[in-house]
This record gives C-alpha cells, sequence and structure tokens, in this order.
C-alpha cells in the first residue's frame, strides 16, 4: 500500500486535493528509495493538512489580541491581493502599523517546512494567499491597524483582558521574532545589527531566551560557527555577539570569577612580573595579568627548497631589501618595491572600490575605515605626484602594528627615498594642506626615541599624522608607538630583516622574484596580538564603541515607544539599556564620560598601541582572556608566520596575446607549521608528486589530489590514490521557479562531470567502483553512476557519453613543480556554462542590493525611523556606504498600497518582488576578466605552499 492510497483525498477541498495526492506520490517514491528528506516530508505533513482547509475558505481579516505589561500582543491574517501572490512573504513590504504609533515590533510568520512542501507541490501563492503577522502594542483601547500585505488593508481590533492568552500569545511572537533573527545568523551579506540590538533587548525586557539554532539548519547546510579568529580581528560576527552581552548586562565583572590564587589584588608598589603593555609600562592597582600563552620558539631549516639558487646559503647570509631594516619585527609589511606598484595597488584597489572581492562578485558595502586612515595620515595625492614620486621614492612599504583599521589602527607608510631632501618638500607641503583643510588641526613637535617627530592632529581624530625620518626612510604614520619602534629597529636587532623567519620566506620567495607586491606577517605580530594585555584592552575598546551604536539604537527604540527624555538614565529606566549600562572598572572605575550628556564618549581615533596602560584587570576579563587562550590552543595551536608574493607577468613573458591579458602569479608560504592546527585533512594527503594528467578538451574546470586515506564506510585500510574529477562544458538545466534559480532536472543532467582515480579506486570505492584484472566495458554503478575502466585509470560519470569523451584523453605528463593538489579553471566567458554562472551571479548581486534596502526599512518599520533618515543612519551602523552591486541608486519608492520603502533602481521592475528574469545586460564582472587559473598546494616538511597563476583581461588592472 503506498502513501496516495491511504490519504482521505475526497476529505480536502478540490483546489488542494490534487496538490496533495501529488506530495503522496513523491512521498512513496521518497520511502522506497529512503530518501534523507523522509523525515522533513512527515514532520511537515500534519500542519499542512490542518491549515489547508481552514484558510482555503477564509475570507475575512481574522484577529486576537490580548492588553498586557509591558505589551499587549496580537495577531492578524489577512488576505493577499490576487494580484500580488507572487510577492515573496518574507520581503519587507508585508507589516502592520497602528494608529498613533501603539503598535511596535511587528514579524511575519514563517515555517521553513511549509514554505519548502509549497516549493514541491507548485503552490505559488503563501499559504492559500493569506500571512499571519504578530505585534506587540501599547494601552488597551482598541487599535485601527494598518496592514501591508503587500497592499493596505484595515482592520479594527478590540483587546481583550487574559493572562493565559497573553501568555500564549507572546509565546508565538516571540518565537517568530527570535526564529526570524536566529534565520538571519546564516544570511552573509545582511548587516542584522538591528535585529540584534532588538531581540537582544526584547529577551532581557520579557524574561525570554535567545534561541540557539542547530549545527545544521537544513541536512546540506551548516551554521557557521564563531572561531578564535572573529575575536581575534573583530569580525562582525564576534561585535554581534559582544552587543547581546552588553545588552543583556553582562559586565565584565559579571564573567565567572578568577581562580583564588588572582583573588589577592596587587596593591601600593608592588608590581607584576612579565605584564607590560603596548607601551612597555603598567601599573597594576587592582588583579594582576594572566599569564601569558606558552610559545613554542620556532624553528627554520638550514637549506631551502632544492634546486633554487638560495637553497644552501645560510639564513644570516639571504639577501633581503633595506628597506625592512627600518620595519620592527612585529609589524605587518606589505612592500611594493617601487613607487609604480605602489600606485597600481592602490588603483587597483580603488578601481575595485577598495574590496578585491568585488572582482567575484560586487560586494553592497564601501567599508569608511580604508578612507578615515588616508584621511588622519594626511597623504593626499596629486598628478603631479604620480609623475614625479618614481623619480624620487626608491621603495614604499604599508606597515602595522594591527589590522584595525575601523577602529584606530597603528598604521602607517614607509619610503625609502632617492632624493630625501625633494621627498620631504613633498611630505611637508601635504602636510600644511591638512592644516588649511582642517581648521582645528595643529602642529606640535614632539622627542621621541631621541628623534625630532613632526605631529598634525585634530582633537577629534579627524587628522592624526606623525611624521618621522631616519636618513633615507620616512615614516607618516597614526602612532606614536609605531614611530618609537620605527627608530628601534634601525638601531639594533629586533628588525624584521633580522629575523629568521623572514630571511627564510625571502629565501623561498627571494628579492629576484621583482614582486609587486610582497606581504609578510610574522609571528611576533600574532603573538603580540594574543597577549594579556592587549586582548584586554581591546576588548574593553570593542566594548566601549559597541556602546555608542547601542545607545544610539535605544534612542531610536526609545522615540518608537514614546520615552520620555533621551539621556543614558531614562533609556535605563525604559529597560531599552540594562543597569549598569557604561560603567567600566578599568581606569580607576571611572564611568564612561558623556558628550552633552547624550552618548558615551570614546576616543576611536587614538591607536591601541597609544592608549594609557592597563591600570586594572577584573575578573571576568582573565576569565575571558583563559577562555580565549583555551580556545586559541585548542583551534590554532601554534601561530606561523605567513608570506605572501605577488608578481605581475607581461604577455611577451607568458606567451599570451598581445594586449589582451596579463598573468598574475601569487605564492603564499607558510614556512613554519610544527604546532599549527591547519585541519585533518593535511595528514590525508599523499606524498607531493610532479606527475599531473593533461588538460582535458571540453573542460571546464578540473582538479586532483593526491590521497593517503583510510577509505571510509567499507573497513579499508590507507591506500595512497591519486584522486581526480572535472566539469565539463555544457548548458546547465537551471530553470527560474517563485524567485529562485532551481534545477529544471534530476542530478544526472544537472551535473555534467566526472571524478577518476588512478592507480587503485580509493575513495571511489565508496560510490561503489571497482578496478578488475581486464577491461570490462561500460558497466553501470548503482541506480544513476556509470563506470569505465582503462588501466591505470578507472572512471565515474552520471553520463556514458562524458566517459567516453574523457576517458581517450586520460594521460600522464612530467611538471616541475611538486604537488599534492592541482587545480585548473578555463577562461568562463565563451562557454555554455556561462550564462548559468552570470544568472547564479545576478541572483546573489541582487539579493546584495535587497540586503541594504532591507535594513533600511527595517529602520523604519521596528524603530519607526522617518523614510528619509534611515539610509543615513543605516550607512552610520555598518560604517560605510552602500553601494548597488547592480549598479543602481537607492530611492524612496512607492510600493503596493502607496507605501514608500526603499528599494534599489537597479532592480528591474519583473525583478522587484520575485527574481523574474535575468535582465540581458548584466554581466558579472567575473566573466568580463577572468581568462584563466591554475594552481598548485604543495605540503613538504612542515611548509605549506600554494601557487597561483591567474590570467585577467586589460579590464581587471588599472593601466
Amino acid at each position: 500500500m503506498t502513501l496516495d492510497t491511504m490519504l482521505p483525498i475526497g476529505l480536502l477541498p478540490q483546489k488542494n486535493a490534487g496538490r496533495i495526492k501529488r506530495l503522496a506520490q513523491i512521498t512513496s517514491r521518497l520511502m522506497v528509495r529512503r530518501h534523507f528528506l523522509l523525515p522533513l516530508l512527515l514532520c511537515g505533513l500534519c500542519p499542512y493538512w490542518t491549515v489547508l482547509p481552514i484558510q482555503a475558505v477564509q475570507a475575512a481579516p481574522r484577529w486576537e489580541a490580548f492588553s498586557g505589561s509591558p505589551f499587549g500582543v496580537g495577531q492578524v491574517t489577512v488576505n493577499i491581493d490576487h494580484e500580488q501572490s507572487e510577492v515573496a512573504v518574507d520581503d519587507q513590504h508585508f507589516t502592520v502599523a497602528g494608529d498613533k504609533g501603539r503598535v511596535l515590533y511587528p514579524v511575519l510568520r514563517e515555517t521553513p517546512v511549509r514554505r519548502f512542501l509549497r516549493r514541491l507541490l507548485e503552490v505559488k501563492t503563501p499559504i492559500a494567499n493569506t500571512v499571519t503577522i504578530y505585534f506587540l502594542f501599547q494601552g488597551n483601547q482598541p487599535l485601527e491597524l494598518r496592514t501591508y500585505a503587500p497592499t493596505e488593508q484595515v482592520v479594527r481590533i478590540t483587546p481583550r483582558q487574559n493572562q493565559r492568552g497573553h501568555q500564549r500569545l507572546l509565546d508565538r511572537w516571540w518565537s517568530e521574532y527570535s526564529g526570524r533573527w536566529n534565520r538571519l545568523q546564516g544570511d552573509a551579506e545582511y548587516p542584522m545589527v538591528v535585529e540584534n540590538f532588538l531581540t537582544a533587548t526584547l529577551a532581557r525586557r520579557l524574561n525570554k531566551v535567545l534561541p540557539e539554532s542547530p549545527a545544521r539548519i537544513l541536512p546540506w547546510r551548516k551554521k557557521q560557527q564563531e572561531t578564535v579568529w572573529d575575536e581575534l580581528f573583530a569580525s562582525e560576527r564576534y561585535l554581534l555577539r559582544t552587543d547581546r552581552e552588553i545588552l543583556q548586562g553582562l559586565k565584565q565583572t559579571d564573567e565567572p570569577p578568577a581562580p583564588p590564587e588572582l583573588k589577592r589584588p596587587v596593591t601600593g608598589n608592588q608590581t607584576a612580573t612579565g605584564n607590560q603593555s603596548a607601551s612597555g609600562k603598567l601599573s597594576l592597582t587592582g588583579h594582576a595579568l594572566p599569564n601569558p600563552i606558552a610559545w613554542s620558539p620556532p624553528s627554520y631549516p638550514d637549506t631551502g627548497t632544492p634546486g633554487t639558487p638560495l637553497a644552501e646559503m645560510p639564513l644570516d647570509e639571504i639577501p633581503v631589501e633595506t628597506i625592512a631594516t627600518h620595519v620592527p619585527e612585529e609589524c605587518f609589511y606589505l612592500r611594493f618595491g617601487t613607487f609604480r606598484n605602489y600606485l597600481w595597488f592602490r588603483d587597483l584597489n580603488k578601481k575595485w572600490q577598495g574590496n578585491l572581492q568585488n572582482m567575484i562578485m560586487r560586494r553592497g558595502i564601501v567599508a569608511a575605515a580604508a578612507q578615515r586612515v588616508q584621511q588622519q595620515l594626511a597623504l593626499r595625492e596629486t598628478v603631479l605626484a604620480k609623475i614625479l614620486g618614481p623619480q624620487i621614492i626608491a621603495d614604499v612599504a604599508l606597515v602595522g602594528l594591527d589590522p584595525y583599521l575601523d577602529q584606530g589602527a597603528a598604521i602607517g607608510i614607509l619610503f625609502e627615498a632617492h632624493n630625501s631632501f625633494l621627498l620631504e618638500q613633498d611630505l611637508v607641503s601635504k602636510r600644511r594642506e591638512a592644516l588649511h583643510k582642517f581648521p582645528e588641526a595643529t602642529e606640535t613637535n614632539l622627542t621621541v626615541a631621541g628623534h625630532e617627530v613632526s605631529l598634525i592632529a585634530t582633537p577629534n581624530g579627524q587628522v592624526r599624522s606623525f611624521y618621522a625620518q631616519d636618513g633615507d626612510y620616512h615614516l607618516v604614520t597614526t602612532s606614536r608607538s609605531l614611530v618609537a619602534r620605527f627608530y628601534r629597529a634601525a638601531g639594533n636587532s629586533r628588525s624584521l630583516a633580522m629575523a629568521d623567519g623572514f630571511r627564510h620566506a625571502r629565501r623561498q620567495l627571494p628579492l629576484e622574484r621583482n614582486d609587486a607586491v610582497f606581504a609578510y606577517v610574522s609571528s611576533e605580530f600574532l603573538q603580540q596580538f594574543c597577549s594579556p594585555a592587549l586582548r584586554i584592552q581591546q576588548r574593553r575598546r570593542v566594548r566601549k564603541e559597541r556602546e555608542v551604536k547601542l545607545m544610539e539604537l535605544s534612542r531610536y527604540a526609545a522615540n518608537a515607544e514614546g520615552v520620555s527624555g533621551q539621556d543614558l538614565s531614562a533609556l535605563i529606566d525604559a529597560g531599552l539599556l540594562p543597569p549598569g549600562f557604561g560603567n567600566h572598572n578599568d581606569n580607576g572605575g571611572t564611568r564612561a564620560g558623556t558628550e552633552d550628556g547624550r552618548r558615551p564618549w570614546i576616543d576611536s581615533s587614538k591607536p591601541l598601541f597609544d592608549r594609557a596602560p592597563i591600570q586594572r584587570v577584573t575578573t571576568g576579563e582573565i576569565a575571558a582572556f583563559r577562555t580565549f587562550s583555551a580556545k586559541l590552543r585548542q583551534e590554532v595551536g601554534q601561530l606561523p608566520p605567513l608570506a605572501v608574493g605577488i608578481r605581475r607577468v607581461s604577455n611577451t613573458e607568458s606567451g599570451g596575446r598581445k594586449g589582451e591579458y596579463e598573468t598574475m602569479v601569487a605564492d603564499l608560504l607558510l614556512p613554519y607549521m610544527t604546532g599549527f592546527k591547519f585541519g585533518s585533512w593535511i595528514d590525508n594527503l599523499g606524498e607531493a608528486s610532479t606527475q599531473q594528467l593533461a588538460p582535458v578538451t571540453g573542460d571546464v574546470a578540473s582538479m586532483e589530489v593526491i590521497l593517503n586515506i583510510p577509505v571510509p564506510l567499507i573497513g579499508g585500510e590507507k591506500q595512497p590514490h591519486h584522486l581526480f574529477g572535472g566539469l565539463r562544458d555544457y548548458r546547465s538545466p537551471l530553470a527560474i521557479e517563485r524567485g529562485e534559480l532551481v534545477p529544471a532536472a534530476g542530478l544526472p543532467e544537472l551535473i555534467r562531470g566526472y571524478l577518476g582515480a588512478w592507480p587503485r579506486p580509493g575513495v571511489l570505492e565508496i560510490f561503489g567502483a571497482r578496478t578488475t584484472d581486464s577491461a570490462t566495458g561500460m558497466q553501470k554503478v548503482g541506480d544513476q553512476l556509470w563506470q569505465m575502466q582503462q588501466d591505470p585509470f578507472v572512471l565515474l560519470s552520471f553520463k556514458p557519453e562524458v566517459i567516453e569523451q574523457v576517458l581517450s584523453q586520460l594521460a600522464l605528463e612530467e611538471t616541475r613543480r611538486a604537488a599534492q593538489i592541482r587545480v585548473r579553471i578555463d577562461s568562463l566567458a565563451d562557454k555554455k556554462l556561462a550564462p548559468t554562472i552570470n544568472a547564479l551571479g545576478y541572483m546573489r548581486s541582487r539579493e546584495t542590493s535587497l540586503a541594504a534596502s532591507r535594513l533600511m526599512n527595517t529602520l523604519a518599520n521596528q524603530l519607526r525611523v522617518p523614510g528619509p533618515d534611515c539610509r543615513a543612519l543605516a550607512e552610520k551602523l555598518v560604517d560605510g556606504k552602500f553601494v548597488c552591486p547592480l549598479g543602481g541608486e537607492y530611492q524612496l519608492v512607492e510600493g503596493p498600497g502607496q507605501r514608500l520603502s526603499w528599494g534599489s533602481t537597479g532592480i528591474t521592475e519583473a525583478n522587484r518582488f520575485l527574481l523574474d528574469a535575468i535582465p540581458t545586460e548584466f554581466q558579472l564582472p567575473l566573466l568580463e576578466w577572468f581568462q584563466g587559473l591554475h594552481g598548485d598546494l604543495r605540503v613538504v616538511d612542515q611548509e605549506l605552499t600554494v601557487h597561483l597563476e591567474i590570467d585577467l583581461s586589460a579590464s581587471a588592472v588599472p593601466k
């Protein structure tokens, strides 16, 4: 008996009977195949059957509302206008508002299982043409709701007094409200700063618990977990978690207490040994700093890669650039070699809006941090500087003590001069221009490390530019501490040029390469990041800076709720900020100051290394550092240095077609890996080999990996073998259905490719691949796969014709670079796959564009920010400028029901609510410039190297 014969189809409404029967038939087939989606389908059936008969006959809006404290709660179910039935139900146009601003924090009901079933059943309208919106409200008087679904409908509601009903409906509202916040965490494009603030605040006010999403949201989609790198580099994920901790009232002193031996404070003239801050001194009036992390001393091999000119040369004799003698070893280092290379790199960043990810797919936010640093340094470039720069500047390097550009980094530009007099005159003239441009700026002469240094600065930190000179070396930086280290590096062995790690990197990536960009991140740079003093200082700075944004959001929430007063005490009394907000026990236990009584005052422009040394450490800070260090040991282990060299190869050198493209050659080196937890996959790699597969005609992309891995699931021992695969050029059967690109055919048609192995099947045995003593021709493997053997190769594919096309071309060839992983990607623009790649790119670009307008509309819907003010506030919250990846402008436009909302002119009318068609004029940036790639990865003797050669068209790089 099948499931479709068991269902009482005759009892269902006629319009849904066919759909349910089709679902039953599909489910029956899945039961036979034991498909992994069966539990998901069965879980979704019962609520779907109960909803359909009720809602199919419902015409008038339905509502339920209960008054209560601090908020009443209600829900309303309204019909969707038939003409708007294709509008996506999670669009920001579905909302509700009330008279006199009494309605707050609306949320649309959304059930992922039902959404999945609607797609499976080809239901084009959201749940029988109705939507349900939950909301909170103030007062107990009758409400006149204006619902937008998306056209406006008016519903009159009289709340009831019922405590149990209020609690029941409040729980439903919270389930949907917190569930939306949880789902947004998986949206990489959407800045969820508003939802994060409101959900954490409402959880505290209503005594609710924030949900934790499962490790896997769907069977094929893994939740992104926060790692130690998020905290180390202050990622958006870490900042949002910090916001939640602050809003939930978790102060630094509220964290787990320190062990008993640390509870005795340091008093009087006592000092804590080995606990210096970034400035070198630390006077403690509270707990001692926790012990620093114990790092293993690095060691480097006596010889380099065999066959290279510097292979046998001792480290202390390896040639290095002279500019590195003035760079402290604890700095990151980005060296350009010539002024022309510096201009090329700067113009490349400018061309792609300061983010090279835009070369693949345009992003939606241009960060303001880089522009702030440039303004702080007071280094405006002129046309004359472009012409004369190469004549007076021999070398250029970007150096810094930390990467926190958005929080005030200790960063600078170091010049090596051909003509110091002319360079000094040019830099001084630029600094004079800054004095005229910023009336509040003043110039001060300081003595740092025994040298006279000029400082031009404004009180608010818009300009903060130190100028230091040592012979032919000129440093312009935002940090006094970096100036002091610059002078010290020139006079002792603590310079980058004398470090063994740097010299080993230069042995592998020698000067003779003439790299356009050479980047080096030392172990010392990473390790100082992880010192107790710097981690605690950075944590304090992040918390104080996040408080500024949270206080601003709380003021808008106060306006929305009608709270009188905008000062800190009024916001705390209203519950919009937790008690103790803004209190800090550091720096003598003083409260964070206020600027006109309206916002906590912090100096975000001063680098971390220039701030006052730590005076007191709380038990919570000690516990937080120990948690960080334990996580670092667990996830990372040791911190190796990293070196990257990028050189430009002209058309004539690479044998390319003149004037059409150039090749960018990039080499990455992790020269010291002992104790570094790179991942278990490293242990499964076999020995590097100089043998590789020859290119296969008709492949768009191919990859091969040398493995020495046990075959899972079948009890096999480790098998050394080469695994390879390729993607053929074909027209992918994708279609647009209900606003998304979906497969229009089964898996055999969707993926036109192959997998192979030699000299034994290895991991292909999982799919049923086997080798025989003699070739047996084409064989069926399972339900959908085919296999064919031709010594030493065995090949699998969904398509027999793919095997026939590929197997005859398989051949081995020698290459000069030994590697375990190799990859090739051909030019994509002229391929049959290009329309599919372009369509996927448009879908993602459209989502990115919508993410910006969704944030602006969320400010209006959730915090009732006036529409015209939403963009400016949204850009302030993300610390950047929204740029539509489709080339449009964000504008307030009139939507269904004459309601104004934000949207981009780059999205066509047909695609405004749902993706309907790929515009013919859209071109993914990747397809315009990408001409091909091949590369390899090698792990030998605890050293990892990656080599990439990327062909770029002239449109990708500046001239």
